[in-house]
């Protein structure tokens, strides 16, 4: 194909760099520099002012970010398109989001490199602001990522620009980045902000640094099942900690917000919180994710347990192991080299053997300091007292009653009974003793069970049970490795079963019904490729119900029934190099677990014989329980 330049320039189209809604991008024969965008369906003439214009204003000189107009393209005297910067060695920022697509595509790719993508990301559209551009149409297929993170915006021909007081708009939009003041609108009506692309990039900031999945895809808590573009418009943030207001839970075994550094937490909650007033305005710019990305990439540590996994330092543990237990996936690739371990499993052992146990602890009453002779309490006493008086009384009222009746009051029979009652009636503060002595003696096995839990050797032989379990695991680790390397060959056509339907990427599919929204939906809930389909599964995401499932699971055996095994494929590399990081990985936590077990083991021991030394905690618990007993015996004492 050959097309000219307004500047009269000839220009002959080489290989497809890349197709989109609007048009094709080419490669130049013979330029390497540049690269064209022919537009589909006669669609360059609408644009041709907003092009004159970005190119008359030189935007393509003025920031590195983006891949502006250079030169407009025609054919016949017809506007066709434009050039624009070749993008080299650049891939689709959505390739990074999606785990299977960023294992094969940017191998390479931990944390670390997650963050820097982000902060560029921030960095660029920043800049595009400054020079009286704003995105409009923000969201993850709009930019082109180096294997260095390098980031490019393209498609710049859409984006909003205002020149000399005339703002040539922004007329599409993804729902799934659009912010909720305008869901719904007309696109073509709208004058974009900075405060809406805030929206589009904070979108864009999250999928990044939680690999993909959307901030209002999660599980909520009413029967209401929204979409993402209605849980936007609804202020439904399915990671935000006000879940009584959102209604919302994020996927399980997803990293959480309390995962990365409070300050950056916070923004994310400005940026997707439901404020209908003023939501453009609280929205963190640009320019303020910038250092709070910033700080971030300094926060950054490697994880102990596995060597391709780096987080906040303020998380709690580590979120991608987490993730990878929950989903049973592996979410990085390890590039180090397994060396040998120079961890000696004989010494370790010996030095656990060599610490002796504390031995059963003495018992808690010896313990105890003499409490000498104790009286009954006041109370117990006036319970006594009461006693006596009431039985004087109904002794006095009984001879008054004979006495009458011996001088012809019969009536005074009746007597008797209240002085019966009076004699032999129970009192029930007595009962108030005994449940004394009940909780009394609950309080002292209580207090034996603390004793001998910390001045006894109870903590520290199960402990000591446990790293010998580690270390008898630890001994069967090269059996372990052996078995599963065998396991490889004999799953042979499983593995490559597996290969096969991970090749198959929802994203890119073609599936009645299911378009960007669902598709960003399954991401979030860990579900992109063909293999990651189950029924149970897709059921769990929120808005799939039995059609939509049914046709994924049709999808799927479609998939699978193009499936051809080949025995003579020798088992895949990077199978096998997932086994011995597997083992790698078991190893380095079991030696971390048996050197810190040591310490542990001597710290117990130290604790338990300090403990010993002083029981007066134990004091209360014990007087209280001699008390109550010296108060039973004197109430069963017989009165006098």
């Amino acid at each position: 194909m050959t097309f000219n330049t307004t500047s009269g320039r000839r220009l002959v189209l080489g290989n497809v760099l890349g197709r989109g809604a609007e048009g094709t991008i080419y490669n130049v024969e013979g330029d390497g520099a540049i690269a064209v965008k022919i537009y589909n369906d006669n669609q360059g003439p609408p644009r041709l002012p907003k092009l004159r214009t970005m190119i008359a204003d030189r935007l393509y000189e003025r920031t590195s970010f983006v891949a502006f107009p250079i030169e407009i393209v025609t054919e016949n005297g017809n506007v066709v398109g434009f050039t624009m910067r070749k993008v080299a060695d650049s891939k689709p920022l959505f390739l990074l989001c999606i785990t299977s697509d960023r294992k094969s595509e940017f191998p390479d790719a931990n944390f670390r490199f997650l963050t820097h993508v982000a902060l560029n990301i921030a960095t660029a559209v920043r800049d595009l602001h400054s020079l009286g551009v704003v995105v409009g149409d923000l969201n993850e297929s709009g930019a082109l990522v180096s294997q260095k993170g390098i980031v490019t915006l393209v498609d710049s021909d859409s984006m909003q620009y205002n020149s000399g007081g005339q703002i040539y708009r922004c007329t599409v939009g993804k729902p799934e980045y659009t912010p909720p003041e305008l869901q719904g609108r007309q696109l073509n009506t709208v004058d974009r902000t900075v405060g809406h692309d805030a929206f589009g990039l904070a979108v864009i900031l999250f999928e990044i640094l939680f690999l993909g999945r959307h901030p209002f895809s999660g599980v909520p808590r009413s029967a209401n099942h929204p979409t993402i573009a209605e849980a936007i418009k609804s202020g439904r943030f399915a990671y935000s900690p006000h879940k009584a207001i959102t209604l919302m839970e994020p996927p399980q075994h997803m990293p959480v917000l309390t995962d990365i550094p409070l300050h950056l937490a916070m923004a994310f909650q400005r940026a997707f919180g439901p404020h209908p007033d003023n939501a453009a305005v609280r929205r963190p710019t640009p320019a303020e994710w910038v250092p709070l990305l910033q700080d971030l990439q300094k926060n950054i540590i490697e994880c102990k347990l596995n060597p391709a996994h780096y987080y906040c330092r303020n998380a709690p543990t580590c979120p991608w192991c987490r993730f990878e237990a929950g989903y049973g996936i592996v979410l990085f690739i390890s590039h180090q080299q397994i060396t040998r371990s120079t961890f000696n499993l004989d010494y370790v052992v010996s030095r656990l053997n060599g610490i002796t146990s504390p031995g059963p602890a003495p018992g808690l009453e010896s313990m105890m300091q003499p409490i000498g002779k104790l009286q009954p309490t006041q109370a117990v006493r006036n319970i006594k007292l009461n006693t006596i008086a009431r039985k004087a009384g109904g002794v006095a009222v009984a001879a008054l009653g004979v006495f009458l009746m011996f001088h012809g009051m019969g009536w005074a029979f009746f007597l008797l009974i209240p002085a019966a009652v009076l004699f032999f009636g129970e009192q029930t503060r007595p009962d108030d003793t005994t449940n004394r002595k009940l909780q009394a003696e609950r309080a002292w096995q209580e207090a034996l069970r603390s004793w001998n839990h910390d001045a006894g050797s109870g903590a520290f032989e199960k402990r000591r049970a446990a790293l010998n379990h580690t270390v008898a695991s630890y001994r069967e680790l090269p059996n372990l490795e052996r078995k599963m390397l065998a396991d490889l060959e004999w799953k042979k056509r499983d593995l490559q079963l597996r290969k096969h339907l991970e090749s198959y990427k929802i994203a890119r599919a073609r599936i009645e019904n299911i378009g960007d929204g669902r598709k960003l939906s399954l991401r979030s809930f860990g579900i992109e490729t063909a293999w990651d389909i189950d029924r149970r599964s897709v059921m769990a995401v929120p808005g799939f119900g039995p059609m939509l499932t049914g046709k994924l699971m049709d999808w799927r055996r479609s998939v699978e029934n193009l499936f051809t095994f080949n025995p003579n494929i020798p088992t895949d590399p990077a199978d096998i190099a997932k086994v011995r990081s597997e083992i790698s990985v078991r190893r380095n936590a079991m030696e971390t677990e048996l050197l810190k077990g040591i310490r542990e083991l001597e710290t117990q021991k130290a604790e338990a014989l300090t403990k010993r030394k002083d029981a007066r905690q134990h004091e209360k618990a014990y007087l209280a329980l001699k008390q109550v007993e010296v108060d039973l015996v004197y109430l069963a004492q017989r009165l006098p």
